[in-house]
């Protein structure tokens, strides 16, 4: 389990005054570490990542291709087979996942030895969030407006859900235990939902919101969870909320 100081590492980009921004990589101590992926100004932006420091996310300038910097600096590029563009989401324990465009939109997980696993189960798959298990969350679309939220276990085994009452479902985030939290649509709305890793599927919008998205899910101590996101009332200003259970 990563430290305290471990988990207030942070990663982003920046510009420096060019249309092509670099990585960097912020410590505990507050150090701030500039990189670009393929050691040139490529356009390096990091997207993700996790509590041992690994970082993931796109270069060259188009977001066409994929990296993943481990904490002593060492950089790995990749690109999945067939892919077009890639787009890493989130890491945990060096592992990537995310999804690529090639002669269609299919999910990847990338194992920290650099293996992959792709998965398609309907017209297009985008993978959202992962795990420590290896579990990701995320949602496919069957070619129509409407969307459907899955979880997929680590040896592959792979569920789709729709919340009750919606037209479209989206899973956004993932905790340790395998609880998701995302989007869905109802009635033109977009509301938020919380699924238990057993399959009971809650939705919930917040007062007076005309759109409640939820973005993260962590396990508090006992038997709860907290989610957090944003909504946005009808006249317009978004706000953050923190929900608990």
């Amino acid at each position: 389990m990563p430290t305290h100081a471990q988990r207030r590492r942070g990663a982003g980009y920046y510009s420096a005054g060019s249309t092509l921004v670099h990585g960097f990589v912020r410590a505990a101590d507050g150090m701030i570490t500039s990189f670009d992926a393929d050691g040139v100004n490529s356009g390096t932006k990091p997207l993700a990542i996790d509590g041992q420091g690994n970082i993931a996310g796109t270069y060259g300038g188009d977001d066409s291709l994929a990296f993943l910097r481990t904490p002593d600096g060492t950089v790995t590029t990749f690109t999945p087979r067939g892919s077009v563009d890639t787009f890493p989401s989130a890491i945990s324990n060096g592992v990537v996942t995310g999804w690529f465009d090639g002669s269609l939109v299919e999910g990847f997980v990338r194992s920290a030895a650099g293996t992959f696993a792709f998965f398609n189960p309907s017209v297009a798959t985008y993978v959202k969030a992962i795990n420590d298990d290896g579990t990701v969350t995320g949602y496919t679309s069957d070619g129509s407006s409407a969307t459907h939220g899955f979880v997929r276990m680590k040896g592959g085994a792979l569920t789709s859900f729709d919340a009750p009452g919606c037209q479209s479902t989206a899973g956004e985030a993932i905790d340790a235990k395998g609880d998701v939290t995302g989007l869905c649509v109802n009635g033109g709305a977009t509301k938020g939902f919380a699924r238990t890793a057993a399959g009971k599927i809650t939705v919930f919008h917040l007062k007076h919101a005309v759109s409640t998205a939820p973005a993260g899910i962590a396990r508090l101590m006992g038997t709860g969870v907290a989610i957090t996101g944003s909504e946005t009332p009808s006249r317009g200003i978004c706000h953050g909320f923190l929900r608990t259970k």
